[in-house]
């Protein structure tokens, strides 16, 4: 394949078209590599729902301030600063940050006088570190969790926002997952949907497979990561997952209740009736239309102005993952 010779196509391509990267790790690669600058105007690369931080509901948050009355609270630094209904992580004291879900383990063994809760956040990529976890907690220890999954997200982008032509896939979701249940997905709806890794290169290559599928009117699934993702996953971290977890109904920060999106284990703390939760709005802050792929980042009046990472209005700012961060940066 000539690279060149792609780079040239991309950057002359003429019909207009959208494409989600559904994954934030493909949204920073594709920003800190620059490659943006190598494609038409035409083609608008918009971000996803794709970061776990980002959609995690306030409620949530609230909860791991509750608890924290009780127990000590470790969580990852991306969830520190993100906001409840009035506070967040970063006003309590009663908390650790860790950088391994292990660790959480390890403390609650050296200090079995001391209750912990864990806040679980993530999609289908952490669920087996997760399940592990449950396997092996001592008494002292609980999981709060938040932890979706990524097709029924995909389903109701698809249902909701039409402008959307063609997926590239996240990676390592389908590390563990596989290619095969994005294909009723692809085949319903009619987009083009491209698996791909982390390179520059290999995200380059799957922007020009999704143009060339749209433009010949290939509604199917690629597999450009066939190296790590296989048809039907990861079968020894699937049957952790069905052993642990059951699924549910789940409250999506900035979109609502979306059905059998969550993952769920009998012991988990109750967080809130998801049918009650209604949402505060932020005045000015567009997350939403950003995880939804509405608007790039720059086109919310609040970005750089008045929210930043040192003062995160709403979530996409706060976590690594997150777009606004991401472009911010």
């Amino acid at each position: 394949m000539d690279i060149e010779k792609i780079k040239k196509y991309l950057k002359n391509y003429s019909n207009k078209i959208k494409i989600m990267e559904v994954c934030g790790t493909h949204t920073s690669v594709i920003r800190k590599s620059g490659i943006k600058d190598l494609l038409s105007d035409n083609i608008n690369l918009v971000s996803g729902p794709g970061c776990p931080v980002c959609v995690t509901s306030v409620f949530y948050i609230d909860k791991l301030i509750e608890l924290s009355k009780e127990y000590i609270i470790l969580t990852f630094g991306d969830m520190v600063k993100v906001k409840g209904s009035k506070k967040s992580l970063a006003d309590i004291s009663n908390k650790i940050v860790l950088y391994n879900p292990m660790q959480a383990i390890d403390l609650a063994l050296q200090n079995p006088t001391k209750k912990y809760c864990f806040a679980a956040v993530g999609f289908e990529t952490t669920l087996p570190i997760y399940a592990l976890m449950l396997e092996k907690c001592p008494d002292n220890l609980k999981l709060l969790t938040s932890l979706k999954s990524i097709i029924p997200a995909l389903e109701y982008i698809c249902d909701n926002e039409k402008t959307i032509d063609a997926f590239l896939a996240p990676g390592h979701v389908c590390a563990v997952i596989g290619a095969k249940p994005f294909y009723s997905l692809a085949e319903k709806y009619k987009k083009p949907i491209i698996i791909t890794g982390f390179s520059p290169l290999h995200i380059l290559l799957s922007i020009y497979t999704a143009i060339q599928m749209f433009e010949l009117k290939n509604y199917s699934v690629k597999n450009l990561y066939k190296n790590v993702v296989k048809e039907n996953g990861n079968e020894n971290a699937l049957a952790l997952i069905d052993k642990h977890f059951h699924i549910a109904d789940d409250y999506w920060r900035g979109i609502g209740i979306i059905k059998n999106s969550a993952y769920v284990f009998d012991d988990d703390f109750n967080v809130n009736n998801i049918e009650d939760i209604i949402e505060t709005k932020i005045d000015g802050c567009r997350c939403t239309d950003v995880i939804l792929g509405r608007i790039n980042p720059i086109e919310c009046p609040l970005f750089r102005k008045f929210c930043t990472p040192l003062n995160a209005i709403g979530p996409c700012m706060v976590s690594s993952e997150g777009a606004c961060g991401i472009v911010y940066s």
